[in-house]
């Protein structure tokens, strides 16, 4: 499929929003963590929405998501903890292909079950690996846009990947959030996912 660059712009950021990837491995020795996403389950599941590879880079938003102006058509899939999204103003579903035309904004409401969700881009997130990782690493100031969170008026490039197939998470495969409220002990008794 052809490749062409597209464009974000932030609007309003949310309360955390970060880029992550898997995280940073090999550089522990050195004190560099790993960083990455505190629920890469549902990180690969956006990213599986929009045909990327399960490891590319998604914005990862805290309990409040970013408000995202689209400069070009775009494609992305939503996973993660639930809130209300809108598209225009219009209601959309999480765990599928969501198709966004130039000119329209993203807008996310607080999250309702979950505490972060990871919005995929077709094509990924076009920011430099840093040690191998476009990872943001907040302490370190690496990674990511800047080596910073997100804020009003940052314009991203990610890739305009051209996609048809709409796609859904399948119903086999439960979020972390749905996982604990039937089997709490799941990941380790007492303890929950990053992501709750």
């Amino acid at each position: 499929m052809a490749k062409e660059m597209s464009t974000i712009r932030i609007h309003q950021p949310g309360l955390l929003t970060t880029i992550q990837d898997l995280g940073r491995f090999g550089y522990q020795q050195y004190g560099m963590p790993v960083a990455g996403a505190m629920d890469t389950h549902s990180m690969r599941l956006a990213n599986y929405l929009v045909g990327n590879s399960s490891g590319e880079a998604c914005l990862e938003a805290t309990l409040l998501g970013p408000e995202i102006e689209f400069l070009a058509d775009s494609c992305i899939g939503i996973c993660g903890g639930v809130a209300p999204v809108m598209i225009n103003q219009n209601p959309v579903e999480l765990n599928r292909t969501l198709f966004v035309k130039k000119g329209e904004v993203l807008r996310f409401e607080m999250m309702r079950s979950g505490c972060r969700l990871y919005i995929a881009f077709a094509g990924g997130i076009k920011v430099p690996k840093v040690m191998g990782s476009k990872s943001t690493y907040l302490r370190g100031k690496i990674g990511g846009f800047n080596g910073r969170k997100l804020e009003v008026g940052d314009e991203i490039e990610v890739g305009g990947k051209k996609v048809s197939e709409i796609r859904t998470i399948p119903l086999g495969i439960p979020s972390p959030v749905a996982i604990y409220a039937e089997y709490p002990n799941y990941f380790g008794a007492g303890n929950k996912p990053f992501c709750i």
